[in-house]
């Protein structure tokens, strides 16, 4: 990547823009228009969002570049194993080796305007390493991203290889993604960048794979078999099949003959009425396959692996038809376990057995016989739900566990049926089933208008709650887990979400519940001017007055909400911030996945922390130390650790006229311009600080507005925020306020002021960042998703996220609410994992925002802001799942340098540029330190170099051979 590639890079985060990369030729274009319009990417257009890029011109030069003759015997060469792609009329144009062309070759469709081939499906060549067998396999597994528009077979199968992949699958895809939006600036949502490139990378890497073969044991044995009729489908033209849906035209509206609610079609009739039938059949089969299993006349594995196919079939065939799904589910219980238990019970009465007798043993023998040992029972459920010893016991005893014996499980399977006495098994089988359905039906459409469970929700609560609280257990135990799954179910009941399409609040429908439409009581405006902020401060107050508790439940967030934002739609509840607020052993079970070595970097972090905060007690810090922290904090703007701490350590010693004059008040804005134009200069080649360039020079707007007298005040806003934070009496809320009121477009909003004062000493504070944001948003319902930076807004390259409603007065009612409700449950949290001195709410936030980064941050710069000298300090790279992870960048007497460690405990040190070297050297398999396909985002459980798969000692060699430095530089 080169030195420019570095200074862009900054942009992929950042608040305002997040796309790379830039063309050089935009770059003074981007310096003097970064404050007032997002850009975001088109191709290789940065336009602002909002206007729409002009269509790529058809170049004159094209015809003569199309399937030149390497190509054309390459398109021969695929058409004469896959005959079918002639007929797609792909035509391929060569771009090898222009100047601008980064990477191998891209697929344009017919209608993309970005295409310089509109109207024909294309296939752009870059690299000149195209030839050859190389040529014609990268050709093929491009023209691949047009098979699912043209093939229907080929369509279906790649939807069926979609719903085949493993769990493990799916956490490395999610770990790619964010490494592709963290380091090659993504900015498309997961499903779309999954659909359009994740999914097809799966299929190319097994249907053309590149001269590294990297995807080859990437696939499980199903995944194989479907890839390989993915190939066969290719080799014959695809048929005309007016049957098959992906083929067959839409029916027009009048022509719908499926049921309705409100005019929204939910399914055929037809399917919905032969869907009970075929499910008591389905039923009858998995009962007697079992049975048979049980007796040793069929492998069980094999039974489990049919009625998974015959599962994954007919959720396709009732996929959009709730009535299809519901009948069948039901139909499916029925053929299972009432089928069985009716014969066996009127068998049993005939004998002469009680009705007693004859429920208890028919029940018993459908849970032992009729059951795969390899299902989960309701027990199952309980330990994700509840903490209660009595509940955890029911589930240790009754839960199923597939590394126990086949008998274990089915008598596990017989005894659950036992406890329910009259209950069949299958209410028991049933109930998991129901709760994952109601959530998937709540969650559409159809569902969005009803309000069910929510009263039975609270209520289970309420009783769940008193259990947690030392009450006394019910005298039936299956009462209490089936509470456990009711006020599961009524929680996503309670969340009505909006439908598709809706926008309120700039956020998208996918991050909007039904509101009341009601107009706010206490209206609080979404960004401040300068005549609103003190009605914004008043409003904040009174609606939090008016509900106290409003991190108690989703309804009373949502209520606070509608007092404030008002409207038919609200932002969705902080879901996980409710349950802490709800329960400290919520709180205390996620501080307990703290790591030795991740409480090893906070608590370095927080003794850092703890010097300035003497510092302020004391009165020694000066303002020239508060102008330092500002600076300090402001380069962090959508940066990690790294990039930000070696920024500061980069400029400071550059700096001190400048920051001198912030503390007298004379900083101008001629000032301002000097420190843009010199500032980003003292970042050296290779450093990762230069990433972050664009916070560099937005913190002159910043010192600017420090160093400013408001009106009817004898104090700069320096002098104020620096006499505030030294006062132990005002909070951190208190002191964020401030600065919103005296300051005006500064560059930092809530988030960093936050985080300035949390190192301050200030431990009352939460500081909303992507981690923390989507950390207490997501109780898992958005299955990992990036909610912060959020989802593509329609028609334009901006996403829209809860980033949205963190800033200006909303973000400062969302954060002092969120603080305000969590802060009770603290103190017991910490009690709860026996490390009660350590509790308060800025530790908090920190120890879970290591848990979810991944990765151990001590802030190890703060020594230079409270010296007033980086020399000796440095930040070290805690991510385990990058290149870098280990290193630490310090700036020697010399001159920067970066720490590396060895295997022995020793290190190597080199220049930042050396160690951009050092990184594409270890990279690349040939040479010996990786294997081939390694991927070094895959696990963070350890560092990279830590896996066994890694060469150790032949990255020591290297390390020690690029080593061309000393500690100090």
């Amino acid at each position: 990547m080169s030195d420019l590639d570095d200074i862009f890079e900054q942009y992929r985060d950042a608040d305002a823009l997040r796309s790379v990369p830039f063309r050089p030729d935009q770059f003074s274009q981007l310096q003097t228009d970064l404050d007032g319009e997002q850009y975001g990417m088109v191709g290789e257009i940065a336009v602002p969002v909002g206007r729409e890029p002009s269509p790529a011109p058809a170049s004159a030069e094209i015809p003569s570049r199309l399937n030149p003759p390497d190509v054309t015997s390459a398109l021969n060469s695929i058409y004469s194993e896959y005959p079918a792609l002639k007929d797609w009329g792909v035509d391929v144009i060569d771009s090898r080796g222009e100047a601008g062309k980064d990477g191998y070759l891209e697929f344009y469709h017919p209608d993309e305007s970005r295409s310089p081939n509109p109207g024909k499906p294309t296939v752009e060549l870059f690299s000149p390493e195209l030839k050859g067998n190389f040529l014609s396999s990268a050709i093929f597994g491009d023209m691949l991203h047009y098979a699912p528009d043209v093939n229907p077979e080929f369509a279906r199968l790649r939807e069926g290889f979609r719903s085949t992949l493993t769990p493990e699958q799916k956490a490395i895809d999610r770990r790619a993604y964010e490494r592709a939006r963290q380091e090659y600036g993504e900015d498309r949502p997961f499903d779309d960048w999954f659909d359009i490139s994740r999914l097809d990378a799966y299929i190319r890497g097994y249907l053309a794979p590149d001269p590294n073969n990297e995807w080859a044991d990437a696939y499980t044995p199903e995944q194989r078999e479907l890839l390989e009729r993915m190939r066969t489908s290719l080799r014959s033209p695809a048929k005309k099949d007016s049957a098959n849906i992906l083929a067959a035209p839409a029916p027009q509206a009048e022509e719908n003959n499926g049921f309705e609610i409100g005019g929204v079609p939910i399914g055929d009739i037809e399917t919905a009425l032969n869907a009970p039938f075929a499910g008591i059949a389905r039923g009858v089969l998995k009962f007697v396959g079992n049975t048979a299993a049980a007796f040793g006349l069929v492998d069980q594995a094999k039974v489990d692996r049919f009625f998974d196919a015959a599962d994954r079939i007919t959720t396709d065939v009732q996929q959009d038809n709730l009535p299809a799904q519901i009948l069948g589910t039901a139909g499916e219980i029925y053929g299972q376990y009432g089928v069985a238990a009716r014969g066996g019970k009127r068998l049993l009465r005939a004998a002469g057995a009680s009705p007693f007798v004859a429920t208890l043993v028919s029940d018993s023998l459908v849970g032992l016989l009729g059951i795969s040992p390899n299902d989960e029972a309701l027990a199952n459920m309980l330990s994700e739900n509840a903490s209660h010893p009595a509940v955890v016991a029911l589930r240790d005893l009754l839960a199923t566990d597939p590394d126990d014996p086949e008998w274990v499980n089915r008598s596990r399977n017989a005894v659950e049926a036992f406890a329910l006495l009259g209950m069949s098994e299958a209410v028991v089988r049933s109930l998991p089933e129901i709760v994952r359905q109601t959530k998937q039906f709540v969650l559409t459409e159809f569902g969005q208008g009803l309000e069910r469970l929510s009263n039975t929700g609270r209520a289970a609560d309420e009783r769940i709650t008193e259990l947690s609280r030392g009450g006394t257990m019910m005298a039936n135990p299956i009462g209490a887990a089936t509470d456990v799954v009711v006020s599961g179910a009524g929680k996503v009941a309670d969340l009505i979400m909006a439908p598709t399409g809706a926008r309120a609040h700039k956020l998208p429908h996918n991050l909007l519940v039904e509101g009341s439409g009601a107009t706010p009581t206490y209206k609080v405006t979404q960004s401040f001017g300068a005549a609103n902020k003190e009605a914004n401060f008043a409003a904040i107050d009174a609606a939090k007055a008016a509900h106290p508790d409003a991190l108690k439940s989703a309804e009373d967030w949502s209520a606070l909400l509608q007092d404030t934002m008002g409207g038919s739609y609200l932002p969705v509840p902080p879901m996980q911030a409710i349950k802490y607020a709800q329960s400290p052993q919520v709180m205390a079970d996620k501080l307990a996945q703290l790591t030795p070595e991740m409480k090893e970097g906070v608590d370095a972090g927080f003794a850092n922390v703890s010097v300035l905060r003497d510092m302020y007690r004391s009165g020694e810090a000066t303002p020239r130390t508060t102008t330092e922290l500002f600076v300090w904090g402001i380069l962090s703007r959508g940066a990690g650790p790294v990039q930000q701490e070696s920024a500061y350590i980069d400029i400071i010693g550059s700096a001190g006229e400048l920051i001198e004059k912030v503390t007298n008040g004379t900083f101008s804005a001629a000032d301002e311009a000097i420190w843009r134009t010199t500032m980003s200069k003292a970042l050296p080649a290779g450093s990762p600080g230069r990433q972050v360039t664009m916070n560099v020079n937005a913190a002159g707007k910043l010192l600017l507005e420090l160093a400013s007298t408001p009106p009817n005040s004898s104090e700069t806003v320096l002098q104020t925020l620096h006499r505030m934070i030294g006062d132990e009496q005002a909070s951190a809320a208190e002191i964020r306020r401030t600065f919103m009121n005296l300051t005006d477009k500064a560059g930092i909003d809530n988030k960093v002021v936050s985080f300035i004062l949390l190192v301050s000493g200030r431990d009352d504070v939460l500081v909303m960042d992507r981690i923390q944001s989507r950390h207490l948003w997501d109780d898992g319902r958005f299955d990992g998703f990036n909610i912060y930076d959020g989802y593509m807004k329609e028609g334009t390259t901006a996403a829209e996220g809860l980033h949205g409603v963190m800033r200006g007065p909303r973000g400062l009612l969302v954060t002092e609410a969120l603080e305000d409700g969590l802060r009770p449950m603290v103190q017991e949290a910490y009690r709860l994992v026996g490390r009660e001195g350590d509790a308060s709410l800025g530790r908090f936030h920190w120890e879970t925002w290591v848990i979810d980064g991944e990765q151990v941050v001590d802030h190890g710069t703060l020594k230079a802001v409270a010296t007033g000298n980086p020399i000796g300090t440095g930040v070290s790279e805690g991510k385990p799942g990058t290149f870098s992870s280990g290193m630490r960048y310090t700036r020697g007497t010399k001159g920067p340098v970066i720490e590396y460690p060895l295997s022995d405990g020793s290190s190597v040190y080199l220049t930042p540029d050396r160690m951009k070297q050092f990184e594409k050297y270890i990279k690349n398999p040939k040479n010996g330190i990786v294997p081939r396909g390694f991927k070094v985002t895959e696990r963070t459980d350890v560092r990279w170099y830590e896996r066994p798969e890694v060469d150790r000692e032949a990255l020591d060699a290297a390390a020690r051979d690029y080593q061309n430095a000393g500690p100090d530089g």
